[in-house]
């Protein structure tokens, strides 16, 4: 506040909150005085997810292939009499098993950031579409020079 009238300050909330309870305290020092109030800061709680992700860049198919080659699913004896189900299962456990000798699967616990409301799909897919362009570019050479056009640009 100030003595010359007029709202210098304004204390603002969610419409879902009490407005709060303003208190003006004259420090004797100027002609503005101090507004103090209270609010509920309170963080919500972290919300984590757990995640299981494998290293792609170590794959090799050639490998893989060989290995798919000597595994039970080239045997046609080993599931000529099985049903649809046990032939899932056999997929399934032999791909699994195959990939977890290559690739080892690792569980990672991420802490998961709620989106701001304004970050919505054409934001997502802009800022996607701008790292790819870096990423095409770094891989070419072009972002080496940040004085380059192309680094402008």
């Amino acid at each position: 506040m100030h003595d010359a009238g007029g709202i210098l300050n304004v204390a603002c909330t969610w419409g879902d909150l009490p407005a709060p309870t303003v208190d003006v305290t004259d420090l004797a020092i100027s002609d503005h005085r101090m507004l103090q109030w209270s609010s509920n800061l309170c963080r919500p709680p972290p919300v984590y997810e757990t995640r299981v992700s494998r290293p792609w860049r170590s794959f090799d198919p050639d490998t893989f292939r060989a290995d798919l080659e000597s595994s039970a699913l080239y045997n046609e004896r080993r599931y000529m009499n099985m049903d649809g189900d046990s032939l899932a299962a056999l997929y399934d456990s032999t791909i699994t098993g195959l990939l977890d000798q290559q690739v080892l699967a690792r569980v990672t616990t991420c802490h998961r950031r709620p989106s701001s409301l304004w970050f919505e799909d054409e934001c997502r897919q802009a800022k996607r579409a701008l790292r790819s362009q870096g990423k095409v570019l770094r891989c070419a050479g072009l972002l080496l020079d940040n004085t380059s056009s192309v680094a402008a640009a």
